[in-house]
């Protein structure tokens, strides 16, 4: 078995490893015995420093100076939205696609991240949107929804009402499929926001694990 060695700074350890794995002559490097090495630090890997990495790395990734991720109050985690004010597009996307790429390494190599992220739409909204977040609270707990003429529609950012579901646009929001439409609308709503930086993501994770490999992980 070959070793692929990483040679990081604390300091600055998310950029430092992504140059490394980024500077990876292949997939096939990445796959082998990873070997951490910190700068000025006398010691062989025999596995718990590369354990060590993973979990530095996670603080890392969603430490509030880096920005790529923001706090909920669940102390769960959530794309920022916002990034495109820190970082420009290619920055961005390069960072991304790392984060997926150290996911599919911490898969392949049977490491632990601690990375906390949220899956539930509706409260990933109230850090995107907290206006929506709070009217779409206000339809869930409450009745007689139908007095708010609303319908299975979404505003885009040119003011066009886009159909959440098929037939939407002549389907009108009641108590009875309220759920729904706030899921959906949740949903659409979000995704307008950080759908790109979440296909970085994947994408990353896919270059160390095609599709194919991840039905053999209990995800």
């Amino acid at each position: 078995e070959t070793d692929f060695f990483i040679n990081v700074r604390r300091k600055n350890l998310f950029f430092d490893s992504m140059a490394a794995v980024d500077d990876a002559e292949s997939i096939w490097h990445l796959k082998q015995r990873l070997k951490i090495q910190y700068e000025g630090e006398i010691g062989k890997d025999f596995g718990g420093m590369s354990r060590d990495w993973f979990l530095l790395l996670s603080r890392q990734i969603l430490s509030a100076e880096l920005g790529l991720f923001l706090s909920t109050e669940s102390y769960r985690f959530v794309v920022n939205p916002g990034v495109r004010e820190l970082y420009d597009e290619g920055e961005a996307e390069k960072m991304y696609t790392f984060v997926g790429k150290t996911i599919g390494l911490a898969l392949l190599h049977n490491k632990v991240m601690d990375l906390p992220l949220v899956d539930i739409y509706f409260e990933y909204l109230k850090t995107v949107d907290a206006e929506m977040y709070k009217n779409l609270t206000w339809v869930v707990e409450n009745k007689n929804v139908e007095e708010l003429d609303l319908y299975f529609t979404a505003t885009n950012h040119l003011g066009k009402d886009i159909a959440l579901e098929k037939g939407g646009q002549d389907k009108l929001v009641t108590d009875d499929n309220k759920l729904r439409y706030v899921q959906l609308l949740s949903e659409w709503r979000v995704k307008t926001q950080i759908e790109e930086y979440l296909e970085y993501m994947i994408n990353g994770m896919y270059q160390i694990l095609p599709l194919e490999s991840l039905e053999e992980f209990d995800l």
